[in-house]
């Protein structure tokens, strides 16, 4: 399947569990709540799980949910930033650069093959592990405040995509995870042993794909549900409707003839949403919101300028036409 990439996700408004507008997907996003180590002296870490459709890896939590945390995929050569920002790297082995970044707010470096390092605008510095380790997802290791407080993570290795198992400070166990390869779950134990422990089963379902269908927090769901839409010739679950313990529900309803592509990137015709239901229950009336789309779009659709196709770069960046619009 032909790639793509593009910098029209690095907006704040694209976070949260709604549409985003700019890349007509649903998306959606989870927060287990929020670490701070070390007695309240840092890092402050948020455990938010957040849903990509375009995220092909399962990570323990079902196919496309992924943790905000700072990582780096050497197969796609990008960079996920902690803050929602991604960015594509041109990696020659021994060195590592940011491309096409329009402001200088990160550092990224490699430590020979031992680690990377990246340093935030906000001082803060995550670890990440190196090249020397098997997987080609490179994951934090320790995250430091700018007075060099840490948190350490430590990782199980499964088909060869690294699994969360702790996070800890100085002081202990923050998060505990445990992963029933058999029952499809995962378990998630917030601060472990103390007054304010906390439990969240995550369930997966069985078959080719494994998706995350419930979450389980103090004995209420959330269920989870998808459509199969054809993307570049393959078939791909999309989430679609989540439905709460209090009976709210969000739905949203895709169309497979979405945005054209520019025919150099191989990628088709790809979906996009076209109605967006939030059901509040209650006997409250429902909210919703319908999309369109002009012809032309993210990826470069109606472009004349784009004739040829990078997956490292956003190629709307890379077209000679200097007045597009979407």
């Amino acid at each position: 399947m032909s790639e793509s990439y593009t910098q029209a996700g690095n907006f704040y408004s694209s976070v949260g569990g709604n549409v985003d507008m700019r890349r007509g997907i649903f998306t959606a996003s989870v927060s287990l709540g929020r670490i701070v180590g070390n007695a309240l002296m840092g890092p402050y870490l948020p455990l938010d799980l957040t849903y990509e459709p375009t995220n092909p890896i399962d990570i323990g939590f079902g196919v496309g949910w992924s943790f905000k945390w700072t990582v780096y995929d050497r197969n796609s050569r990008t960079l996920y930033l902690s803050a929602g920002d991604t960015y594509k790297i041109t990696d020659t082995g021994s060195k590592v650069t940011i491309r096409q970044k329009p402001l200088i707010t990160t550092y990224f470096e490699q430590l020979g093959d031992e680690a990377y390092r990246v340093v935030h605008k906000s001082g803060e510095v995550t670890i990440l592990t190196g090249k020397k380790y098997g997987a080609s997802l490179k994951v934090p290791t320790a995250h430091y405040t700018p007075v060099g407080h840490k948190l350490n993570f430590a990782w199980d290795n499964n088909g060869g995509r690294p699994r969360i198992k702790t996070i800890s400070d100085a002081n202990g166990v923050l998060v505990d995870v445990t992963y029933n390869n058999m029952q499809l779950t995962t378990t998630v134990v917030l601060w472990p042993g103390s007054p304010s422990e906390r439990t969240l089963l995550f369930t997966r379902s069985g078959g080719s794909t494994h998706v995350l269908v419930k979450l389980t927090i103090a004995d209420q769901d959330w269920s989870f549900k998808y459509c199969q839409l054809n993307v570049s010739g393959q078939r791909v679950s999309y989430l679609n409707k989540i439905t709460g313990p209090d009976g709210l529900i969000e739905e949203a309803t895709y169309t497979a003839n979405g945005f054209v592509t520019p025919a150099c990137s191989n990628l088709g015709v790809q979906p996009n949403v076209t109605r967006h239901v939030q059901a509040p229950n209650a006997n409250q009336p429902p909210i919703v919101t319908e999309y369109k789309y002009s012809t032309t779009n993210h990826f470069g659709g109606g472009s004349t300028g784009i004739t040829q196709w990078s997956i490292y770069d956003d190629n709307l960046f890379l077209s000679s036409k200097r007045t597009y619009t979407y």
